[in-house]
């Protein structure tokens, strides 16, 4: 009886080590497909012109799949409502030192005087750029992104 009582209690013991183990790797390795270009925090979902916003870009799940950043593009663009004529807005252009330890790049952008249409529906679009082997194992760059809708409150109009 003692010996099943040791053997159920170094069992526990060691099955709750794994446990407490586990849990980091498993956070840090659980990234869908849909995440592999980044996430954006701290953007707000209205955006003024002239006002500066500080964000933070994590590239975790790039890491993870092996798709680490060359350099990003954040630009606004109209996604729905627009009369055909808005033009891609660039506001950011970065070349992240981020590594797999350090997988966050923070800065602050400033949103421009550009001319927007009202009634548009806007996003903010990254565009991040990274390496891939080609069939021949040579570096061939890819693009993909993250979407994050915002509306555009535009100050210069009366």
């Amino acid at each position: 009886m003692v010996n099943v009582f040791i053997f159920i209690a170094s069992a526990l013991a060691a099955s709750l080590s794994v446990k407490a183990s586990a849990t980091p790797e498993a956070r840090a390795v659980s990234c869908s497909q849909a995440a592999r270009f980044g996430a954006l925090f701290g953007l707000p979902a209205e955006l003024t012109t002239g006002q500066s916003y500080t964000v933070t870009h994590n590239y975790t799940c790039s890491f993870y799949f092996g798709m680490p950043p060359t350099f990003t593009d954040y630009v606004l663009e109209v996604t729905a409502n627009g009369n055909g004529h808005q033009p891609t807005i660039l506001v950011a252009r970065r070349t992240p030192e981020v590594t797999a330890a350090q997988p966050e790049d923070t800065f602050t952008f400033t949103v421009p005087f550009g001319y927007y249409y009202a009634p548009a529906t806007y996003t903010l679009r990254t565009i991040t750029t990274f390496p891939v082997s080609g069939t021949d194992g040579s570096p061939v760059l890819q693009q993909g992104g993250v979407y994050n809708g915002v509306t555009i409150i535009d100050t210069s109009v009366n």
